[in-house]
């Protein structure tokens, strides 16, 4: 695409031009508090924090955190999944464990996630395929199955609270697919302090729940796993 071609969709597109005008905006409004801050920026990154996440355009990271641009090195995907083989997070959490050195590895799923919903049987298994979207389908079968491993339990919930408990479940899932990863437990062997959370972000209330789901060591993984489970499992029978 030429620059006069890209120059036409802006044009043709007010939403487009809306994004640039605000970029502009943006950075002036930054460098007139921060004037050094882009240059630090230019500099090179140093996160604390690695984030694997929703891609849900409700969910952004910095902004739900408060935290700046070069805070948080950031994973996003339908789900907040963590696959073992999905080359794509393997590679964003080798380049953040391993170069930059993070020192916190947090899955953060969200509460109304649409992959969640879809798995659940909102949309029954294949609709999508049918529907011709396929690559979904196969995308959200992990979660599918999650859903059929606690099926007696979520059976009986009514279907807000199934909703919401299969969206914890799934983020502690994901937490622990990450400390089982070859990454991860490459990290801990040398010594490298590293500590993997589940969290679940609200929607409604712009809040943020810490799942119980906190390891550092791999000896504490399958525990803490079982426990941050049944915990989210209680906790969501208690609410009937």
């Amino acid at each position: 695409m030429t620059a006069t071609d890209s120059d036409m969709l802006v044009k043709e597109d007010s939403s487009l031009h809306f994004l640039l005008d605000a970029n502009k905006k943006w950075a002036k409004a930054i460098e007139d508090s921060n004037p050094d801050f882009f240059m630090e920026q230019n500099a090179g990154q140093a996160p604390s924090f690695l984030w694997i996440g929703c891609s849900d355009s409700r969910v952004p990271p910095n902004h739900i955190t408060a935290t700046n641009p070069g805070d948080i090195f950031v994973h996003r995907n339908i789900g907040n999944a963590v696959l073992a083989l999905d080359l794509n997070a393997n590679a964003v959490m080798q380049y953040a464990v391993d170069v930059l050195k993070v020192k916190h590895l947090i899955v953060c799923g969200h509460y109304k996630c649409g992959a969640v919903h879809a798995a659940l049987g909102h949309s029954s298994k294949f609709f999508l395929t049918k529907a011709g979207l396929p690559i979904i389908e196969q995308w959200i079968a992990h979660i599918r199955t999650l859903d059929a491993q606690f099926h007696d339990t979520l059976k009986r919930l009514p279907p807000q609270v199934r909703f919401d408990l299969m969206c914890e479940l799934n983020a502690i899932t994901n937490a622990k697919n990450a400390c089982l990863s070859v990454v991860v437990q490459n990290a801990w062997k040398r010594g490298q302090k590293l500590v993997v959370h589940g969290w679940c972000y609200r929607l409604a209330n712009g809040i943020i729940e810490d799942l119980n789901f906190e390891v550092d060591d791999p000896k504490q993984v399958e525990y803490t796993f079982e426990a941050a489970m049944k915990h989210a499992i209680k906790k969501a029978v208690a609410t009937q």
